[in-house]
């Protein structure tokens, strides 16, 4: 389980509630796995959740990178990218071994979270910051 902590808060309000939406589907998934219910499409649905809220999200962040001029735009939308490209491998690995990859996804997905905020989205907060986004 992830708590959130201002460790993780880039100062911008609707980015830190995005963020905190988030933890809170990862932490669902964990419950999943902590209560023994393993079920591949309790997994799958949330998988489903993260997709759609990480489109979102993602398009927050990035309008306010435009918006902002923010200098590592491409970089960091590549990573958002990347990211949502491998939600569908997820699927295709819960359909051929069910329960087996329930924990590896969950431990990456709380892997890139805490990575992409702490590390990625907090080289934007300054250039956020100095254009009015709090």
């Amino acid at each position: 389980m992830i708590k959130w902590d201002d460790k993780y808060s880039v100062n911008v309000s609707m980015i830190d509630e995005g963020h905190k939406k988030f933890i809170d589907l990862i932490n669902k998934a964990a419950r999943v796995q902590k209560d023994n219910n393993k079920r591949a499409s309790a997994i799958s649905e949330i998988l489903i959740e993260i997709t759609t809220f990480s489109k979102k999200h993602f398009r927050t962040e990035e309008t306010c990178m435009v918006d902002c001029k923010y200098h590592d735009y491409k970089s960091h939308k590549d990573e958002h990218n990347r990211f949502s490209e491998i939600i569908p491998d997820y699927w295709e690995e819960l359909a051929d071994n069910e329960l087996k990859v329930i924990d590896a996804i969950l431990e990456h997905l709380k892997w890139w979270l805490t990575n992409h905020i702490q590390g990625t989205d907090r080289k934007y907060v300054d250039c956020f910051n100095k254009n009015g986004l709090k």
